[in-house]
């Protein structure tokens, strides 16, 4: 007796995903491909991302040594 939620599997291919051990196919890409790829990679290297954290460390720093002059030059002038 068949069970209806059972796929019988004489008649019925196995499901793709379930094929234990298939090898992947491989596909050569053409040389523009690849250096298509490689420009690619090269455009997602973080370039303006790091330049933006830099400024943004830098004018905190900057913030940072101007405050300690004003208070240095203030508690001098309360002096």
């Amino acid at each position: 007796m068949n069970d209806p939620i059972k796929p019988d599997p004489q008649t019925e291919p196995p499901h793709p995903t379930s094929m234990p051990n298939q090898p992947e196919a491989r596909v050569d890409k053409a040389p523009s491909d690849i250096n298509n790829v490689a420009n690619a990679a090269a455009a997602q290297t973080p370039t303006w991302e790091r330049a933006t954290l830099e400024k943004l460390a830098f004018a905190s720093l900057n913030e940072q040594q101007a405050r300690r002059r004003w208070k240095t030059f203030v508690w001098m002038a309360w002096l």
